[in-house]
């Protein structure tokens, strides 16, 4: 079969309004040379042009369809950019981005003499969120392989019980059969228990 391949830009929209979110989350400051261009320059094709628009030279927020946003803000006495987040993804999504699209444009239209364009970055990687979220994972895993192990178990159960009751059924002389009904009753409600744990568990993971 033939393939082809594709970079799309993750999916995302500009928040209307310039002012950045009050509660500061992580947050990265970007450095390169030359001087960053206007934020409406550089994302013309998504904010557009013209006075409607003015507000969002010094700051836009971009939201995820997650409902995750971060905001790039233009610092008014060094030009410099700020990247912050309300969360790690938000953070990596924007930064990202903002970082493709300054490689384009200085590519785009390189200055005479100037040095090769690079990001630096001198601040400390904002790495705890990123670990906290490494560690909700496993231990997701673990319960759902738990689960899992339950489920199991429960199922192997059931099916034992079942044949028991069968053989109680076909003896001519059968003792009482409640504590057999019982026991299935419980195992048959641990499984839907622990069917629906499963389920919410998997949700987490997607």
């Amino acid at each position: 079969p033939r393939l082809h391949h594709h970079h799309l830009p993750p999916p995302g929209h500009v928040r209307q309004g310039g002012s950045p979110p009050q509660e500061l989350g992580p947050q990265v400051h970007p450095q390169h040379q030359p001087p960053a261009p206007p934020l409406t320059a550089l994302f013309e094709d998504i904010v557009g042009g013209g006075e409607a628009n003015a507000a969002l030279a010094n700051a836009i927020t971009f939201m995820a369809h997650s409902g995750q946003d971060a905001t790039i803000i233009v610092s008014k006495n060094s030009g410099r950019y700020r990247v912050q987040g309300g969360c790690f993804e938000a953070l990596w999504l924007l930064g990202s981005e903002l970082a493709r699209r300054l490689t384009v444009h200085f590519a785009n239209a390189p200055s005479e003499g100037a040095e090769p364009f690079e990001i630096t970055c001198s601040d400390e990687l904002p790495l705890a969120p990123y670990f906290s979220l490494v560690d909700r994972h496993h231990a997701c895993r673990r319960a759902l392989h738990t689960t899992r192990a339950d489920l199991e178990a429960k199922g192997t159960l059931f099916r034992a019980t079942q044949k028991r009751l069968v053989v109680r059924f076909k003896d001519r002389n059968p003792a009482s059969v409640d504590e057999l009904g019982a026991l299935l009753t419980r195992t048959y409600d641990g499984i839907i228990e622990a069917t629906e744990g499963g389920e919410r568990q998997e949700r987490e993971l997607a």
